[in-house]
């Protein structure tokens, strides 16, 4: 993130396509190991009152996801 938010600053619209790629690439695997590790393990080892707890937590604050931004300027 920190590198993505200097690229940015500086203007360097190739170098910010690259580092927000590799950013998102590295995102995309954290979100991989949470759905092949973590939902597997708590699928097994949580009951189902836990399962209603966690529904009940499901509007409070957390992951969202947000629309797509507006392309790069290429100029």
């Amino acid at each position: 993130m920190r590198r993505l938010r200097l690229t940015i600053a500086r203007d360097a619209v190739a170098f910010v396509v690259e580092t927000g790629t590799r950013l998102l690439d590295l995102l995309d695997d954290l979100l991989s190991i949470d759905e092949q590790v973590l939902f597997p393990l708590a699928e097994r080892h949580l009951a189902a009152g836990d399962w209603a707890a966690v529904r009940e937590m499901e509007d409070g604050p957390g992951w969202s996801l947000i629309p797509a931004p507006p392309p790069w300027p290429t100029a």
